[in-house]
Protein backbone atom coordinates (compact mmCIF):
# COMPACT_ATOMS: atom_id res chain seq x y z
CA UNK A 1 0.00 0.00 0.00
CA UNK A 2 2.79 2.44 0.95
CA UNK A 3 4.67 1.65 -2.27
CA UNK A 4 1.54 2.39 -4.34
CA UNK A 5 1.03 5.71 -2.52
CA UNK A 6 4.69 6.52 -3.18
CA UNK A 7 4.25 5.72 -6.89
CA UNK A 8 1.18 7.97 -7.10
CA UNK A 9 3.02 10.81 -5.37
CA UNK A 10 5.92 10.46 -7.84
CA UNK A 11 3.48 10.66 -10.77
CA UNK A 12 1.87 13.79 -9.34
CA UNK A 13 5.27 15.36 -8.67
CA UNK A 14 6.48 14.57 -12.21
CA UNK A 15 3.25 15.96 -13.71
CA UNK A 16 3.65 19.20 -11.76
CA UNK A 17 7.26 19.51 -12.86
CA UNK A 18 6.23 18.99 -16.50
CA UNK A 19 3.42 21.57 -16.16
CA UNK A 20 5.92 24.08 -14.77
CA UNK A 21 8.21 23.50 -17.76
CA UNK A 22 5.30 23.96 -20.18
CA UNK A 23 4.29 27.17 -18.38
CA UNK A 24 7.82 28.55 -18.73
CA UNK A 25 7.94 27.74 -22.44
CA UNK A 26 4.57 29.42 -23.00
CA UNK A 27 6.06 32.62 -21.56
CA UNK A 28 8.89 32.55 -24.08
CA UNK A 29 8.97 35.67 -26.24
CA UNK A 30 8.37 35.15 -29.94
CA UNK A 31 11.05 36.21 -32.39
CA UNK A 32 10.81 39.65 -34.02
CA UNK A 33 10.19 38.06 -37.43
CA UNK A 34 7.03 36.30 -36.19
CA UNK A 35 8.17 33.18 -37.99
CA UNK A 36 7.03 29.93 -36.43
CA UNK A 37 9.99 27.58 -36.06
CA UNK A 38 9.05 23.90 -36.09
CA UNK A 39 11.12 20.74 -35.72
CA UNK A 40 9.90 17.27 -36.57
CA UNK A 41 11.98 14.52 -34.98
CA UNK A 42 12.02 11.72 -37.56
CA UNK A 43 13.42 8.23 -37.29
CA UNK A 44 11.13 5.86 -39.19
CA UNK A 45 10.28 6.26 -42.87
CA UNK A 46 7.44 3.75 -42.43
CA UNK A 47 5.32 6.11 -40.34
CA UNK A 48 6.15 9.40 -42.05
CA UNK A 49 2.76 9.32 -43.81
CA UNK A 50 1.09 10.25 -40.47
CA UNK A 51 2.92 13.59 -40.34
CA UNK A 52 3.41 14.20 -44.05
CA UNK A 53 0.04 15.98 -44.67
CA UNK A 54 0.68 18.43 -41.81
CA UNK A 55 4.27 19.00 -42.95
CA UNK A 56 2.99 19.76 -46.47
CA UNK A 57 0.43 22.23 -45.10
CA UNK A 58 3.10 24.03 -43.04
CA UNK A 59 5.34 24.25 -46.11
CA UNK A 60 2.60 26.17 -47.91
CA UNK A 61 2.71 28.98 -45.34
CA UNK A 62 5.45 31.58 -45.54
CA UNK A 63 5.53 32.16 -41.78
CA UNK A 64 6.61 28.57 -41.03
CA UNK A 65 10.21 27.42 -40.91
CA UNK A 66 10.26 23.61 -40.66
CA UNK A 67 13.32 21.45 -40.09
CA UNK A 68 13.54 17.68 -39.92
CA UNK A 69 15.78 16.30 -37.17
CA UNK A 70 16.91 12.93 -38.51
CA UNK A 71 17.70 10.36 -35.82
CA UNK A 72 19.41 7.03 -36.64
CA UNK A 73 17.03 4.12 -36.34
CA UNK A 74 16.90 2.26 -33.03
CA UNK A 75 19.23 -0.75 -32.81
CA UNK A 76 16.83 -3.51 -31.71
CA UNK A 77 19.49 -6.20 -31.50
CA UNK A 78 21.67 -4.21 -29.10
CA UNK A 79 18.70 -2.44 -27.48
CA UNK A 80 20.12 1.06 -27.82
CA UNK A 81 19.86 4.21 -29.90
CA UNK A 82 21.84 3.60 -33.09
CA UNK A 83 24.78 5.88 -33.89
CA UNK A 84 24.85 5.03 -37.60
CA UNK A 85 22.40 5.92 -40.36
CA UNK A 86 20.57 3.54 -42.65
CA UNK A 87 17.83 4.09 -45.22
CA UNK A 88 16.16 6.73 -43.04
CA UNK A 89 18.85 9.28 -43.96
CA UNK A 90 18.32 9.03 -47.71
CA UNK A 91 14.52 8.90 -47.30
CA UNK A 92 14.21 12.10 -45.26
CA UNK A 93 16.89 13.93 -47.25
CA UNK A 94 14.70 13.40 -50.31
CA UNK A 95 11.80 15.05 -48.50
CA UNK A 96 13.61 18.16 -47.31
CA UNK A 97 16.95 19.92 -47.63
CA UNK A 98 16.25 21.79 -44.39
CA UNK A 99 17.50 19.04 -42.08
CA UNK A 100 19.50 18.56 -38.90
CA UNK A 101 21.44 15.35 -38.29
CA UNK A 102 20.88 14.26 -34.69
CA UNK A 103 24.24 12.48 -34.76
CA UNK A 104 27.16 14.05 -36.59
CA UNK A 105 30.95 13.94 -36.25
CA UNK A 106 30.67 11.58 -33.29
CA UNK A 107 28.35 13.85 -31.30
CA UNK A 108 24.63 14.14 -30.57
CA UNK A 109 22.93 17.50 -31.01
CA UNK A 110 21.46 19.45 -28.11
CA UNK A 111 17.93 20.83 -28.74
CA UNK A 112 18.84 23.75 -26.49
CA UNK A 113 21.06 25.11 -29.28
CA UNK A 114 17.99 25.74 -31.45
CA UNK A 115 15.05 28.08 -31.08
CA UNK A 116 12.07 25.87 -31.92
CA UNK A 117 8.57 27.02 -31.05
CA UNK A 118 7.10 23.55 -31.66
CA UNK A 119 8.65 20.08 -31.74
CA UNK A 120 6.68 17.17 -33.22
CA UNK A 121 7.48 13.55 -32.37
CA UNK A 122 6.80 10.56 -34.61
CA UNK A 123 6.32 8.24 -31.62
CA UNK A 124 5.58 8.81 -27.92
CA UNK A 125 8.54 6.73 -26.73
CA UNK A 126 11.60 8.51 -25.32
CA UNK A 127 13.52 5.25 -25.05
CA UNK A 128 14.26 5.28 -28.79
CA UNK A 129 15.89 8.72 -28.68
CA UNK A 130 19.16 10.26 -27.43
CA UNK A 131 19.06 12.17 -24.13
CA UNK A 132 18.92 15.70 -25.59
CA UNK A 133 15.90 14.82 -27.76
CA UNK A 134 13.82 13.09 -25.07
CA UNK A 135 10.59 14.84 -24.12
CA UNK A 136 11.70 15.48 -20.50
CA UNK A 137 14.49 17.65 -21.89
CA UNK A 138 12.80 19.19 -24.94
CA UNK A 139 9.82 20.40 -22.85
CA UNK A 140 12.17 22.92 -21.18
CA UNK A 141 12.70 24.77 -24.47
CA UNK A 142 9.82 24.08 -26.89
CA UNK A 143 6.13 23.24 -27.06
CA UNK A 144 5.79 19.52 -27.77
CA UNK A 145 3.13 18.33 -30.22
CA UNK A 146 1.99 14.84 -31.13
CA UNK A 147 -0.21 13.21 -33.78
CA UNK A 148 -0.72 9.46 -33.09
CA UNK A 149 1.34 7.30 -35.42
CA UNK A 150 -1.26 4.53 -35.25
CA UNK A 151 -5.01 4.30 -34.92
CA UNK A 152 -5.72 2.14 -31.85
CA UNK A 153 -7.95 -0.68 -33.18
CA UNK A 154 -8.79 -2.43 -29.90
CA UNK A 155 -11.81 -1.91 -27.67
CA UNK A 156 -9.84 -2.37 -24.47
CA UNK A 157 -6.29 -2.30 -23.25
CA UNK A 158 -3.61 0.26 -22.78
CA UNK A 159 -3.16 2.43 -25.85
CA UNK A 160 0.38 2.05 -27.11
CA UNK A 161 0.18 5.64 -28.34
CA UNK A 162 -0.64 7.14 -24.94
CA UNK A 163 2.34 6.89 -22.64
CA UNK A 164 2.02 8.99 -19.47
CA UNK A 165 5.78 9.53 -19.10
CA UNK A 166 5.80 11.13 -22.54
CA UNK A 167 2.40 12.79 -22.44
CA UNK A 168 3.05 14.76 -19.29
CA UNK A 169 5.36 16.87 -21.46
CA UNK A 170 2.98 17.33 -24.41
CA UNK A 171 1.45 20.75 -25.01
CA UNK A 172 -0.83 19.81 -27.92
CA UNK A 173 -2.09 16.41 -29.04
CA UNK A 174 -4.20 16.08 -32.19
CA UNK A 175 -6.46 13.06 -32.54
CA UNK A 176 -9.65 12.01 -34.29
CA UNK A 177 -12.22 11.39 -31.55
CA UNK A 178 -12.47 11.32 -27.73
CA UNK A 179 -12.81 7.53 -28.05
CA UNK A 180 -9.21 7.39 -29.21
CA UNK A 181 -7.81 8.52 -25.88
CA UNK A 182 -9.74 6.42 -23.38
CA UNK A 183 -8.40 3.19 -21.92
CA UNK A 184 -11.81 1.63 -21.45
CA UNK A 185 -10.85 -1.29 -19.24
CA UNK A 186 -9.07 0.85 -16.63
CA UNK A 187 -11.31 3.91 -16.91
CA UNK A 188 -8.21 6.06 -17.31
CA UNK A 189 -9.21 8.99 -19.43
CA UNK A 190 -6.56 11.15 -21.07
CA UNK A 191 -9.21 13.83 -21.46
CA UNK A 192 -9.05 14.25 -17.69
CA UNK A 193 -5.26 14.15 -17.76
CA UNK A 194 -5.12 16.95 -20.34
CA UNK A 195 -7.90 18.96 -18.71
CA UNK A 196 -5.66 19.71 -15.73
CA UNK A 197 -4.41 23.26 -16.24
CA UNK A 198 -6.19 23.54 -19.61
CA UNK A 199 -4.16 26.57 -20.65
CA UNK A 200 -1.00 24.49 -20.48
CA UNK A 201 -2.18 21.30 -22.22
CA UNK A 202 -4.53 20.91 -25.15
CA UNK A 203 -6.16 17.79 -26.54
CA UNK A 204 -7.76 18.74 -29.86
CA UNK A 205 -10.19 16.58 -31.86
CA UNK A 206 -9.68 17.91 -35.37
CA UNK A 207 -9.71 14.59 -37.22
CA UNK A 208 -6.95 12.32 -38.42
CA UNK A 209 -4.83 13.75 -41.27
CA UNK A 210 -3.99 10.27 -42.52
CA UNK A 211 -7.68 9.43 -42.95
CA UNK A 212 -8.16 12.59 -44.98
CA UNK A 213 -5.23 11.75 -47.25
CA UNK A 214 -6.18 8.12 -47.90
CA UNK A 215 -9.76 9.05 -48.71
CA UNK A 216 -8.35 11.10 -51.65
CA UNK A 217 -5.96 8.47 -53.03
CA UNK A 218 -6.87 6.96 -56.38
CA UNK A 219 -5.67 3.47 -57.24
CA UNK A 220 -3.67 2.71 -60.33
CA UNK A 221 -5.59 1.15 -63.19
CA UNK A 222 -5.97 -2.61 -62.91
CA UNK A 223 -3.24 -4.61 -64.55
CA UNK A 224 -3.47 -8.15 -65.90
CA UNK A 225 -3.00 -9.66 -62.43
CA UNK A 226 -4.82 -9.20 -59.14
CA UNK A 227 -2.48 -7.56 -56.63
CA UNK A 228 -2.68 -8.94 -53.09
CA UNK A 229 -0.87 -7.62 -50.01
CA UNK A 230 -0.37 -9.68 -46.81
CA UNK A 231 0.46 -7.72 -43.64
CA UNK A 232 0.87 -10.01 -40.59
CA UNK A 233 1.25 -8.56 -37.10
CA UNK A 234 4.52 -8.48 -35.21
CA UNK A 235 3.37 -9.97 -31.88
CA UNK A 236 1.77 -13.36 -31.18
CA UNK A 237 0.57 -12.17 -27.76
CA UNK A 238 -3.23 -12.06 -27.89
CA UNK A 239 -3.36 -8.98 -25.66
CA UNK A 240 -1.50 -7.11 -28.40
CA UNK A 241 -3.76 -8.47 -31.11
CA UNK A 242 -2.00 -11.69 -31.99
CA UNK A 243 -0.30 -12.66 -35.25
CA UNK A 244 -1.46 -15.31 -37.72
CA UNK A 245 1.90 -15.43 -39.50
CA UNK A 246 3.09 -18.71 -37.99
CA UNK A 247 -0.36 -20.26 -38.49
CA UNK A 248 -0.82 -19.26 -42.14
CA UNK A 249 2.71 -18.96 -43.55
CA UNK A 250 2.78 -22.39 -45.21
CA UNK A 251 -0.74 -21.90 -46.58
CA UNK A 252 0.27 -18.58 -48.13
CA UNK A 253 3.37 -20.13 -49.70
CA UNK A 254 1.25 -22.95 -51.16
CA UNK A 255 -1.28 -20.41 -52.46
CA UNK A 256 1.52 -18.46 -54.14
CA UNK A 257 2.84 -21.58 -55.91
CA UNK A 258 -0.64 -22.49 -57.15
CA UNK A 259 -1.60 -18.99 -58.34
CA UNK A 260 1.04 -17.67 -60.71
CA UNK A 261 -1.63 -15.37 -62.16
CA UNK A 262 -1.73 -13.38 -58.91
CA UNK A 263 0.76 -10.70 -57.88
CA UNK A 264 1.49 -11.32 -54.19
CA UNK A 265 3.37 -9.02 -51.84
CA UNK A 266 4.40 -9.57 -48.23
CA UNK A 267 4.83 -6.62 -45.84
CA UNK A 268 5.42 -7.68 -42.23
CA UNK A 269 5.51 -5.20 -39.39
CA UNK A 270 9.10 -3.80 -39.17
CA UNK A 271 9.52 -5.40 -35.73
CA UNK A 272 8.13 -8.83 -36.62
CA UNK A 273 11.20 -10.91 -37.48
CA UNK A 274 13.41 -9.36 -34.77
CA UNK A 275 10.64 -9.99 -32.25
CA UNK A 276 10.14 -13.60 -33.37
CA UNK A 277 13.89 -14.25 -33.18
CA UNK A 278 14.22 -12.67 -29.72
CA UNK A 279 11.34 -14.83 -28.44
CA UNK A 280 12.83 -17.93 -30.07
CA UNK A 281 9.77 -18.42 -32.28
CA UNK A 282 12.11 -18.41 -35.28
CA UNK A 283 15.86 -18.54 -35.79
CA UNK A 284 17.78 -16.20 -38.07
CA UNK A 285 18.32 -19.15 -40.43
CA UNK A 286 14.57 -19.87 -40.52
CA UNK A 287 13.91 -16.23 -41.39
CA UNK A 288 16.49 -16.36 -44.19
CA UNK A 289 15.05 -19.67 -45.47
CA UNK A 290 11.54 -18.20 -45.46
CA UNK A 291 12.67 -15.21 -47.52
CA UNK A 292 14.27 -17.60 -50.03
CA UNK A 293 11.01 -19.56 -50.26
CA UNK A 294 9.11 -16.33 -50.90
CA UNK A 295 11.42 -15.49 -53.76
CA UNK A 296 11.22 -18.98 -55.27
CA UNK A 297 7.43 -18.85 -55.56
CA UNK A 298 7.20 -15.24 -56.77
CA UNK A 299 5.94 -13.85 -53.46
CA UNK A 300 7.69 -10.48 -53.27
CA UNK A 301 8.71 -8.65 -50.08
CA UNK A 302 7.41 -5.09 -50.23
CA UNK A 303 10.28 -2.65 -49.80
CA UNK A 304 8.37 0.61 -50.24
CA UNK A 305 9.18 2.94 -47.35
CA UNK A 306 5.72 4.50 -47.62
CA UNK A 307 2.85 2.05 -47.37
CA UNK A 308 0.74 4.58 -49.28
CA UNK A 309 2.72 3.72 -52.44
CA UNK A 310 2.02 0.03 -51.89
CA UNK A 311 -1.69 0.58 -51.20
CA UNK A 312 -2.12 2.40 -54.52
CA UNK A 313 -0.97 -0.78 -56.30
CA UNK A 314 -2.96 -3.21 -54.12
CA UNK A 315 -6.36 -4.71 -55.00
CA UNK A 316 -6.89 -6.89 -51.91
CA UNK A 317 -5.45 -6.51 -48.41
CA UNK A 318 -5.08 -9.55 -46.13
CA UNK A 319 -4.23 -8.33 -42.65
CA UNK A 320 -4.04 -9.14 -38.97
CA UNK A 321 -5.52 -6.46 -36.72
CA UNK A 322 -3.74 -3.21 -37.50
CA UNK A 323 -4.23 0.53 -37.77
CA UNK A 324 -3.47 0.34 -41.50
CA UNK A 325 -6.80 -1.40 -42.07
CA UNK A 326 -8.68 1.88 -41.54
CA UNK A 327 -6.53 3.71 -44.09
CA UNK A 328 -6.96 0.98 -46.72
CA UNK A 329 -10.69 0.74 -45.99
CA UNK A 330 -11.09 4.41 -46.95
CA UNK A 331 -9.77 3.60 -50.41
CA UNK A 332 -12.89 1.46 -50.90
CA UNK A 333 -11.02 -1.75 -51.63
CA UNK A 334 -11.64 -5.19 -50.06
CA UNK A 335 -9.97 -6.36 -46.86
CA UNK A 336 -9.73 -9.93 -45.60
CA UNK A 337 -9.27 -9.54 -41.85
CA UNK A 338 -7.55 -12.44 -40.05
CA UNK A 339 -9.46 -12.35 -36.78
CA UNK A 340 -7.73 -13.65 -33.64
CA UNK A 341 -10.66 -12.92 -31.33
CA UNK A 342 -9.46 -9.61 -29.87
CA UNK A 343 -12.37 -7.19 -29.44
CA UNK A 344 -12.04 -4.19 -31.76
CA UNK A 345 -12.84 -0.52 -31.11
CA UNK A 346 -16.09 1.22 -32.03
CA UNK A 347 -14.72 2.60 -35.29
CA UNK A 348 -13.60 -0.85 -36.42
CA UNK A 349 -16.93 -2.35 -35.38
CA UNK A 350 -18.62 0.13 -37.71
CA UNK A 351 -16.24 -0.94 -40.49
CA UNK A 352 -16.67 -4.70 -40.02
CA UNK A 353 -19.89 -5.10 -42.09
CA UNK A 354 -17.78 -4.02 -45.08
CA UNK A 355 -14.84 -6.33 -44.28
CA UNK A 356 -14.40 -10.05 -44.98
CA UNK A 357 -13.70 -11.60 -41.56
CA UNK A 358 -11.66 -14.82 -41.61
CA UNK A 359 -11.27 -17.01 -38.54
CA UNK A 360 -9.27 -19.74 -40.31
CA UNK A 361 -7.22 -20.31 -43.44
CA UNK A 362 -10.20 -21.97 -45.11
CA UNK A 363 -12.09 -18.67 -44.62
CA UNK A 364 -9.19 -16.74 -46.18
CA UNK A 365 -9.16 -19.14 -49.13
CA UNK A 366 -12.95 -18.87 -49.56
CA UNK A 367 -12.92 -15.07 -49.68
CA UNK A 368 -9.91 -15.03 -51.99
CA UNK A 369 -11.64 -17.39 -54.43
CA UNK A 370 -14.72 -15.14 -54.56
CA UNK A 371 -12.76 -11.89 -54.87
CA UNK A 372 -10.45 -13.28 -57.56
CA UNK A 373 -13.57 -14.35 -59.46
CA UNK A 374 -14.73 -10.72 -59.37
CA UNK A 375 -17.34 -11.19 -56.64
CA UNK A 376 -16.68 -8.34 -54.18
CA UNK A 377 -20.15 -8.60 -52.64
CA UNK A 378 -19.38 -6.16 -49.80
CA UNK A 379 -18.41 -3.30 -52.12
CA UNK A 380 -21.66 -1.34 -51.78
CA UNK A 381 -21.66 -1.86 -48.02
CA UNK A 382 -18.13 -0.40 -47.77
CA UNK A 383 -19.16 2.55 -49.88
CA UNK A 384 -22.11 3.24 -47.58
CA UNK A 385 -19.97 3.00 -44.42
CA UNK A 386 -17.34 5.37 -45.84
CA UNK A 387 -20.01 7.93 -46.78
CA UNK A 388 -21.79 7.72 -43.41
CA UNK A 389 -19.02 7.11 -40.86
CA UNK A 390 -16.10 9.04 -42.39
CA UNK A 391 -17.92 11.97 -43.94
CA UNK A 392 -16.14 14.78 -42.10
CA UNK A 393 -12.58 14.33 -43.37
CA UNK A 394 -12.02 17.71 -44.97
CA UNK A 395 -9.23 20.17 -44.16
CA UNK A 396 -7.84 18.25 -41.17
CA UNK A 397 -4.22 19.28 -41.78
CA UNK A 398 -5.27 22.89 -42.34
CA UNK A 399 -7.14 22.90 -39.01
CA UNK A 400 -4.09 21.52 -37.19
CA UNK A 401 -1.71 24.11 -38.64
CA UNK A 402 -4.24 26.86 -37.92
CA UNK A 403 -4.03 25.85 -34.24
CA UNK A 404 -0.25 26.11 -34.32
CA UNK A 405 -0.63 29.68 -35.55
CA UNK A 406 -3.30 30.43 -32.93
CA UNK A 407 -1.32 29.21 -29.93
Amino acid sequence: MLSRIGAILRIVKNDEKALKNIKNVLKKKKSDTDNINVAIIVQLAEIWDKLSPVYTEMKKRQNFNIRLIIVPNYDLKNNCVGNYYGGELEFFRDISDNIILAYKNGKWIDIKDYDFDYVFYQRPYDMYLPEKLKSDYVVKFSKICYIPYAFWPFAKGEHMGYNRDFFKNVYMCFTETPESCVQENRKINFLDFFSRKKKRRKFLYLGNPIFEEYSKIKSNSKVDKYRILWTPRWEVNGELGGSTFLDYVNDFLAFAKENANVDLKFRPHPLMFDNFISKKLMTEKQVDDFKCKLKSCGFAIDNNSMIEDTFVDTDILISDISSIMAAFFLMGKPIIFCDTGREVCKTYKRMMPGIYVAKSWSDVQYYLDRLLAGDDYLFEQRKKIINEEFADLRDVSKKIVDKLEEY
